[in-house]
């Protein structure tokens, strides 16, 4: 479909007796393995259009019954022995061919030359926002670095503050008796007093020591101590529900005091309100030997030490907390780091081949423009 015939020669005048604007008929013919020929299409054109053809590089269409079919190139066409000017012609056609080869070949090269520009310039693009987010997140980094240091600082103190941190506070309250047992006979009645004990736990086992001895109260079975004071650190380490022992007496002059009984409490027990019925057995031997009425009971100025542990151990856990977070945003800095350095490889690989490209571009334009002047010259 696209044949190249082999050069041929012709006597002039078998052609066109001599006259080369005389019209030729060209005949293309399709040639069946049985030596018969199919008409594939026909054109007409002069000698001087077969010389012109080849010095233009004009195509001749072909046509059957009319209709364009194909197109035929004149490839070469010259007069020998005729004064003709085939070799310019030849000229100017390899010389036109250089330039259509050449500006071919210009086109691609600044064609390719803008893409690999703009290839550059994105990648460019990407490295400056890649860095940009680096700054960014280094930017962060710092500012966690110092909330993590201020944080552990603060936790230290938090620290510090709860380890020296004391039980503060004062109990208030007032016990009254009521029936109690009489330890001194008919005729008397005893001088009741009680103690307040805490336990303290050494070795497995309980030693109760006391804390707060309260006033006497002389000749009762139904006394009632005057309001009590008792400082909270001596009653527990912070812990408002550590068992206490309240033990009852009656004062001897000897020293050895009668026991009376005693109940077991704590200090929320104790600051629990009670209606005014409500009364605590005291017990002896497993006998009940009177009842103790609680009223006006508060607690001021109370300090929990819990507090400050609670509050050390928040600040720990935030501590902790921005400890993880800064080591997470030095991972995420390290890898849009390497991230940005691969962008930037990138970016310097594109713009060298982009500086290529322009360059053979230019070298291109240039063989162009030399192909073209070379062309003017011939056909001058």
């Amino acid at each position: 479909m696209d044949p190249i015939w082999p050069e041929v020669e012709i006597e002039i005048n078998a052609l066109c007796d001599g006259d080369l604007d005389s019209p030729i008929k060209f005949s293309i013919l399709d040639q069946d393995s049985n030596g018969d020929t199919d008409p594939m299409g026909d054109f007409e054109v002069s000698v001087n259009g077969l010389i012109s053809s080849t010095a233009s590089g004009d195509v001749v269409n072909l046509s059957k019954y009319g209709r364009h079919i194909g197109s035929i190139l004149v490839l070469g066409a010259e007069l020998v022995g005729y004064e003709n000017p085939r070799k310019q012609a030849m000229e100017v056609m390899e010389a036109t061919a250089n330039v259509v080869l050449a500006k071919a070949d210009a086109e691609a090269k600044s064609q390719v030359a803008a893409t690999a520009v703009e290839e550059a310039e994105e990648a460019k693009a990407t490295t400056e926002e890649n860095e940009q987010e680096v700054n960014v997140l280094a930017e962060e980094l710092t500012e966690a670095e110092a909330t993590a240091s201020a944080a552990e600082e603060a936790a230290k103190e938090a620290a510090e503050a709860a380890a020296d941190q004391t039980v503060e506070g004062i109990l208030t309250f007032q016990f009254s008796g009521k029936h109690l047992i009489n330890t001194e006979g008919i005729f008397r009645k005893p001088d009741p007093f009680f103690v307040i004990q805490k336990a303290n736990e050494s070795d497995g086992e309980i030693d109760w020591s006391t804390v707060y001895i309260s006033t006497v109260v002389k000749d009762s079975l139904s006394p009632s101590w005057p309001e009590s004071d008792v400082e909270i650190s001596s009653l527990c380490n912070g812990d408002l529900e550590e068992t206490l022992r309240v033990v009852f007496y009656d004062k001897e002059s000897d020293g050895k005091h009668e026991l009376m009984g005693s109940f077991e409490t704590s200090i929320n027990a104790i600051l629990t309100p009670t209606d005014a019925d409500d009364a605590v057995s005291i017990m002896r031997g497993g006998e009940e030997t009177g009842s103790i009425f609680v009223s006006g009971a508060k607690l001021t100025d109370y300090v929990d030490p819990k507090l400050a542990t609670r509050k050390a151990e928040e600040m720990a856990e935030k501590a902790e907390e921005a400890k993880f977070f800064v080591m997470g945003k030095k991972m995420t800095v390290e890898l849009e780091s390497e991230k940005a350095e691969a962008s930037r490889g990138v970016a310097n690989e594109k713009a060298e081949i982009a500086n290529s490209a322009v360059e053979a571009a230019k070298i291109a334009e240039d063989t162009a423009e030399q192909a073209s002047s070379v062309l003017r010259e011939i056909i001058q």
